[in-house]
């Protein structure tokens, strides 16, 4: 074996070795967390839609309800969404199956995909949506199938071999290609068993050969399986608070506390923003939909300066409100080539807003709200206030409740009969 197929063959070996009962409680508390939030960005992107009857669309409709929103979860140790791609597929595909192993495989299943989305760096017109994550599906079906080691291997292997090409170019042009991009992912890895079965295998040079070659991308074959087992990298998640690309958060929790502590739009003569490379990228100033203004610093900035809020509802036709498009040209993204250097360890900038009394208010930022490490953690009653909110319009109040209740609380039962309002009001069939 090369180092690229030991790294794999110890990811097999940890899917078989995984037990639910005996991982830490912050790690299961953790899974319910981020099966919670997702339920609610399900709920949020579906609106009115409804659930194909195919199960194939089923479970590519539920990630474009998941990932629509830009409200899902993500992880930058993983560099990237681990869950957008894993869930509404265990959703679909789990609702008769018990709590205990629907949680064993979504854990392992972020464990392995967290760990590929480390070892894969992809140049930055690469998205990565629908690509090498595509690998916790895999996860699951060895969990649910109960598959030994050595066919987990295989089908690890042969589902990293068949990655999405996903590029950024889609949001900039605000196509919803960007939403199915892990959906369609998860179901071609969901037919890939048979063929396992039918002796089709790949190897670690072809998995190589896919991504140094055809993506461009560098390999670190030896993060595929550090820590596994002993550092759960769903505990270092974070939760987004306002809609839109990560990278434009810190900037955001800045400019919202500034208008909490009483600065007014209408004080602001422009703003400018200084980041590090990969997400100096998002700097359109004008953009065709909704979608790409999640994608624009400058934009989503703009929304939230005359909104007061960054949400699905308030971005809205956002480019077809004169309130918003009047700061075209009033609000930049830069490259600081200064927050490089500071990377991996340090993800952030500054925001530098320029007051038409002439002050200008200089802030470095970090953080966001959301993120694991954030100085003020974020709790609970924040998730819940979070789920509410996308779940109102959908559940009533005493549905929410108890939706909260059973998954904060409850780890026992069919995973159909512990959420039944959730399937119901998704409409996810019981499927073959």
């Amino acid at each position: 074996m090369n180092e690229l197929e030991q790294g794999v063959y110890e990811q097999a070996e940890f899917i078989g070795r995984l037990s639910w009962k005996e991982l830490p409680q912050a790690v299961k508390q953790r899974a319910a967390w981020v099966v919670l939030d997702s339920i609610g960005c399900i709920l949020k992107g579906l609106g009115e839609k409804e659930i194909p009857a195919d199960k194939d669309d089923a479970v590519i409709a539920v990630t474009e309800a998941m990932v629509s929103t830009e409200l899902y979860e993500g992880n930058r140790k993983a560099v990237g969404h681990p869950a957008c791609h894993i869930l509404p597929y265990l959703f679909v595909t789990c609702r008769d199956k018990p709590m205990e192993k629907f949680y064993r495989a979504f854990v392992a299943a972020y464990e392995i995909a967290s760990r590929w989305g480390a070892a894969i760096h992809f140049p930055n017109h690469v998205l990565g949506h629908g690509t090498m994550m595509t690998t916790g599906v895999a996860a699951v079906v060895a969990v649910m199938q109960e598959l030994p080691v050595e066919e987990t291997y295989e089908l690890l292997l042969l589902a990293a071999s068949l990655p999405q090409v996903s590029v950024w170019q889609s949001v900039y042009d605000g196509s919803r290609l960007h939403d199915v991009y892990a959906g369609i992912a998860a179901v071609v890895t969901d037919h890939l068993l048979p063929l396992v079965k039918r002796g089709v295998k790949s190897d670690g040079k072809i998995v190589e050969s896919v991504y140094r070659k055809v993506m461009g991308a560098d390999i670190f074959p030896e993060k595929l399986s550090k820590g596994l087992g002993i550092e759960y990298v769903l505990c270092s998640n974070y939760f987004k608070v306002h809609t839109g690309c990560r990278f434009i958060h810190p900037f955001a929790d800045v400019l919202k506390e500034e208008l909490a502590q009483g600065l007014s739009k209408n004080q602001v003569e422009g703003i400018d923003v200084f980041t590090y490379k990969k997400a100096a990228q998002i700097g359109d100033e004008s953009v065709p939909n909704d979608l790409a203004a999640k994608f624009s610093t400058p934009v989503s900035l703009a929304v939230l300066l005359e909104k007061g809020s960054l949400s699905p509802d308030s971005i809205r036709n956002c480019e077809k409100d004169a309130a918003v498009t009047r700061w075209t040209g009033k609000i930049h993204l830069h490259e600081d080539t200064s927050y490089n250097e500071l990377l991996p360890e340090k993800r952030g900038g500054r925001i530098e807003l320029h007051l038409k009394d002439g002050e200008n208010k200089i802030i470095e930022t970090f953080h966001a709200v959301g993120d694991f490490d954030n100085p003020r953690p974020y709790t609970e009653e924040e998730l819940k206030e979070k789920f509410q909110a996308n779940a109102d319009g959908r559940m009533t109040a005493q549905e929410i409740n108890l939706t909260e209740q059973r998954i904060l609380e409850e780890q026992d039962g069919i995973l159909g009969d512990v959420i039944p309002v959730f399937y119901e009001k998704v409409g996810i069939r019981a499927y073959e």
